[in-house]
């Protein structure tokens, strides 16, 4: 469903309603401010700049979308959803700048765990959000979308779970956006005390409409020391649908993060994902899948920052391109002097199904010590003949080998979803939209 709203285009003006609109403490208005004027200096990406020489944003512009509205989501009745709602323990929806219909259990609540749209966040955990917001964030190719992001937030959520809490059902986050020709601004902070543990699954998605729409969001995650966390990210946008995201974590001493992420829809999607060790011993394991048909473009950045000794990263994206879809990955490991004893990997997989579908892949590294284990490695081809000729001689047809090839080669990534309800219905849409 389309929904019409007030044309109010990104200004200084505007960057100073929204704050006034949310009644927001001085520091982060002066926060915004400084971002807009950051917003307004900084140029759009060029084709000649290396990580975005392979994504064409010809015709986006981001000050041309309406970017607020004071009616709330009222006149959208239904936010509908990928996953069972009785899979969570609390859950809150959000429908283009604003947010409604939170529901986090009582037992967690009493525990201290915090599930709450950022605008009630920032009134009633004012300190936790400020010491959080932005902290030493590092600038990445999309700083033009940032600094804008950054102006103009008015949805999003902030999740805090107490030292030694665990969480033992998921949280759920659902935004859903309803109108076209807008552009929305989440903005996601989660921070996981010392030895808490959490299940957090955020679910984004819209319906095709005629004209362009554009999200830029943005999440920030803090495990601190022995903290562990299971993400899982899900996008589902229309084809009318530009995105630019922003995902980093800071991952302390013996903490853990198990990161997946879900691909499925959007016309032109570029993701920067970071993960930062700054103390021994802490790991992560990144996992991303995307489905791409027709014209999709879907472009990821990796950075895995390895600063602390003993720090542990794997990284995997894996991606399914049919008809004219185009994928790019630019991957980055980052061993700096004081990381010795550390290990990481990165890898891109891409399948394609098509002659006219297309997979880039750029992995780098940057070692600045010698006692390190790091590798990495891009593989693109289509679908193994050999495979097809065995499973074909086991008694299955042409259509049914494919499908088997294509669900082995997606499933190691759905296999990091920890919980099995979420798991069994995402494999579902993922091997529907795969084909499968």
């Amino acid at each position: 469903m389309s929904v019409e709203v007030e044309a109010l285009k990104p200004t200084g003006a505007l960057v100073e309603e929204i704050s006034a609109a949310q009644s927001e403490p001085k520091w982060m208005l002066d926060l915004r401010l400084r971002a807009w004027e950051e917003f307004e200096r900084l140029p759009m990406p060029k084709p000649t700049d290396e990580t975005w020489r392979r994504t064409n944003l010809r015709g986006v512009d981001p000050g041309a979308f309406s970017a607020f509205d004071h009616n709330g989501s009222s006149g959208v009745p239904d936010v509908p959803s990928l996953l069972p709602a009785d899979a969570f323990a609390g859950r809150l929806l959000h429908v283009d700048w604003h947010s409604r219909d939170r529901v986090l259990d009582k037992r967690l609540e009493d525990k201290g765990v915090v599930l709450c749209d950022l605008r009630t966040g920032l009134r009633d955990h004012e300190d936790l959000v400020k010491q959080y917001f932005l902290s030493d964030a590092p600038e990445t190719s999309l700083a033009k979308f940032e600094s804008l992001h950054t102006a103009l937030w008015s949805s999003g959520t902030l999740v805090y779970v107490p030292d030694g809490v665990e969480v033992e059902l998921p949280l759920h986050s659902l935004a859903r956006m309803s109108a076209a020709g807008i552009s929305t601004f989440a903005h996601t902070l989660v921070i996981l005390g010392s030895n808490s543990r959490l299940e957090l699954v955020e679910e984004a998605g819209s319906e095709t409409a005629p004209q362009l729409a554009m999200s830029s969001s943005m999440i920030e995650v803090h495990l601190h020391a022995g903290a562990h966390l299971d993400y899982l990210a899900i996008q589902d946008w229309g084809l009318h649908h530009v995105g630019f995201n922003s995902w980093r974590a800071v991952v302390e001493r013996d903490a853990t993060l198990n990161y997946a992420e879900v691909a499925l829809g959007g016309g032109l999607t570029k993701t920067v994902v970071q993960a930062i060790f700054p103390e021994p011993g802490s790991d992560a394991e990144l996992w991303g899948l995307y489905i791409c048909n027709g014209r999709q473009h879907i472009d990821h950045e990796t950075h895995q920052h390895h600063i602390g000794d003993h720090t542990q990263s794997n990284l995997m994206f894996k991606g399914v391109l049919k008809d004219r879809a185009r994928s790019v990955y630019h991957g980055m490991i980052t061993v700096e002097e004081t990381a010795g004893q550390s290990t990481s990997y990165q890898a891109n997989h891409n399948l394609l199904m098509s002659d006219l579908a297309r997979a880039d892949s750029i992995p780098k590294m940057e070692i600045k010590t010698n006692d390190v284990r790091c590798k990495h490695g891009a593989a693109v081809g289509r679908l193994n003949d050999d495979e097809v000729y065995y499973l074909r001689t086991r008694g299955f047809s042409q259509a049914e080998a494919e499908k088997l090839i294509v669900r082995g080669f997606l499933e190691p990534v759905l296999a990091r979803v920890v919980s099995q309800p979420v798991r069994d219905a995402l494999e579902l849409t993922v091997m529907d939209r795969a084909g499968v």
